[in-house]
């Protein structure tokens, strides 16, 4: 496999707007406040991207090295199913629901996005 660099700060920055965009769009649909929470490109191994909570802390991870061979693919499913698991969060409480289960399933619908659980990269 030949090495691929991870997605330079421009890039990061078009994901960042992305991020922001579905943040945006959660607030709209379900009329709620979703504070901007950090979003960093540090996560390494095959997943693309996690929504991770530790106490009052939370954040999206991003995966740059899958992002740079799979960008437009990860704009539009990866970064929505990331943003989707902040909303349930948001909304039900994570102790509460299945990480994809319906909750997550219906704001995935709402932002007009198949459900999926793992990309096809």
């Amino acid at each position: 496999m030949d090495y691929v660099a991870p997605i330079d700060s421009e890039l990061q920055q078009q994901v960042i707007a992305r991020t922001l965009d579905f943040i945006q769009l959660g607030e709209d649909l379900f009329r709620c406040r979703l504070p901007v929470l950090p979003v960093n490109f540090d996560l390494k191994g095959r997943s693309s991207g996690m929504y991770r909570v530790r106490g009052r802390d939370r954040l999206i991870r991003y995966n740059p090295w899958i992002f740079a061979r799979h960008f437009d693919e990860c704009l539009e499913s990866t970064v929505p199913h990331e943003v989707a698991h902040y909303v349930t969060d948001r909304l039900w409480g994570l102790a509460n629901i299945r990480p994809h289960g319906a909750e997550w399933k219906s704001v995935m619908a709402a932002f007009g996005v198949e459900a999926t659980v793992t990309g096809s990269m």
